[in-house]
């Protein structure tokens, strides 16, 4: 008797902006977001201040420079305050900003988002089904083998592999191809996951 899992991943919008860069820890691309906690350096009357991003999927730590050697004297009371702080609204300021120059200096900038993860059905973990199903309510314009590798904690390139192999299904015509796969996200998707595949299923349960 066959048995049966569901899951359900839910895409939400998130304000925090993400650089895409690569990641020593995970050795290869992977998303990093800002953590919106600040390193600071005082040097005498100079200050040093980098904004803090984590790798996605290993949590590495990337420093990002917000200023180097800078005047305390020429920074305003505001702005020392948050960063002493961790502002928060000040650092999606600041990642808002290096957002803007990542393109052709630190990364490219992606579009940000959360995956929400439920169990629909559950049998067991070890199913001999497993059915994934990704929801997109707000229609944000990310990629689904985006979605997939942070989901699946695993690289695009293994992505269109386990695509192209049948491990994983995607309903629809032409989706499990590279060029189906770089897509925006429907309103929703179904995919078939095979349990035996030497995935990090239980990636799919984790928030």
């Amino acid at each position: 008797m066959s048995s049966e899992t569901e899951i359900e991943w839910t895409i939400r919008g998130s304000q925090n902006y993400e650089i895409n860069r690569h990641c020593s820890r995970c050795s290869t691309e992977r998303p990093f977001a800002s953590s919106h906690k600040f390193r600071l350096n005082a040097n005498g009357s100079r200050l040093d201040a980098w904004l803090i991003y984590r790798c996605q999927i290993c949590g590495k730590r990337w420093n990002c420079s917000v200023f180097e050697r800078r005047s305390v004297s020429s920074l305003g009371q505001r702005d020392l305050q948050a960063l002493q702080s961790n502002d928060p609204e000040y650092a999606v300021q600041q990642a808002r900003v290096i957002s803007a120059v990542s393109k052709s200096k630190l990364g490219k900038a992606t579009c940000c988002f959360q995956l929400e993860r439920r169990p629909v059905l559950v049998s067991d973990t070890t199913s001999s089904r497993l059915r994934l199903v990704i929801l997109n309510p707000e229609l944000l314009r990310v990629r689904l083998d985006a979605v997939l590798a942070r989901g699946l904690c695993l690289s695009r390139k293994q992505i269109v592999k386990h695509a192209a192999s049948g491990t994983l299904r995607i309903r629809g015509t032409g989706a499990n191809t590279p060029k189906g796969l770089k897509k925006p996200v429907a309103r929703d998707v179904v995919i078939e996951i095979e349990s035996e595949a030497e995935l990090q299923l239980s990636s799919l349960f984790d928030p």
